[in-house]
């Protein structure tokens, strides 16, 4: 029997998700994380209430600082802003031999391709996952992943195999950029918005005004992904976003009222090189990211 571990890299209601998964289903689950969450994991665990169910059931994992085995799949959840710290995590030799999954919502990743080779891959996931004070999980959408980078023939069964055990759904797709934007843009206007205001989607979205300035925010972003020549429908968009959960809190505001402008500074950075590249200036996109690095210095 392989008993070769699934690692889970991510301090995120996204990676201990995924473990339970992956529990479910039989294989061995290690969550690498930090000291703190370490202990807390070990001794408490987390509760997971999956879907519409009231059903909550309860997990404990193995987890670890850095990763000590080879590993049979390494999957990446952290935060942008936490990814290159978290990488430290990784001992190349236990995880270059395995696939890889990288669900961490950034466009520049190609240092972690030369790094990792074919195994390396980039996705996403459609389901929205929080995660309460109480370490319940609830997830309100049948999970699905769409990796959208180049794979080995060999990775590509690993993977579809392993998931196949679960509930959730893999897809494969070729076009990188759409599925970036498309996932980049429902993120970014939403965790703008939210930060701007200092509330959740759902509260804000009620006030006309933040209505009105989040369609402004999502035709900007729309332009700005035909950088990369993909034409996206503001529309699309906009639907998605009214189809969030209520309740769900982006990193971006938790983050700014921790005195953290790393996510920030990540989204400035992508939609700058952007702009830059088809000469467009996103005012409304500009404005809401001076006005959310004054609250930032307001707070430090």
């Amino acid at each position: 029997m392989n008993n070769q571990p699934i690692y889970i890299l991510g301090n995120n209601a996204l990676a201990y998700y995924l473990g339970t998964k992956f529990l479910d289903s039989g294989e061995r689950v290690i969550i690498l994380t930090d000291e703190v969450t370490k202990n807390k994991l070990n001794t408490q665990g987390i509760q997971l209430k999956d879907g519409l169910s009231l059903k909550k059931r309860h997990y404990k994992f193995e987890t670890a600082l850095w990763t000590k085995e080879e590993a049979k799949l390494l999957l990446i959840t952290s935060f942008s802003s936490n990814l290159h710290s978290d990488l430290s995590a990784l001992t190349p030799s236990k995880v270059n031999n395995s696939p890889i999954i990288c669900l961490t919502l950034r466009k520049d990743v190609a240092y972690l391709r030369d790094i990792f080779g074919g195994n390396f891959s980039k996705g996403t996931i459609n389901s929205w996952i929080k995660q309460d004070d109480s370490s319940i999980i609830a997830q309100e959408t049948k999970p699905e992943i769409t990796i959208y980078s180049p794979l080995s023939d060999t990775s590509q069964q690993q993977i579809t195999a392993l998931f196949q055990k679960t509930d959730i759904q893999i897809n494969i797709s070729k076009n990188e950029n759409m599925i970036f934007w498309k996932n980049y843009i429902i993120y970014t206007a939403a965790s703008l918005l939210t930060a701007a205001f200092n509330q959740t989607l759902t509260q804000t979205i009620k006030n006309n005004k933040a209505a009105y300035l989040l369609n402004q925010i999502v035709e900007e972003s729309c332009k700005l992904a035909t950088s990369d020549g993909i034409e996206i429908l503001p529309q699309e968009i906009i639907e998605s976003i009214y189809n969030i959960p209520s309740g769900y809190e982006f990193p971006l505001l938790s983050e700014l009222q921790s005195g953290n402008a790393s996510e920030l500074n990540n989204m400035s950075t992508l939609i700058q090189t952007a702009s830059k590249k088809i000469n467009f200036t996103p005012r409304n996109i500009n404005n809401f990211i001076t006005h959310i690095y004054n609250i930032y210095l307001s707070i430090t």
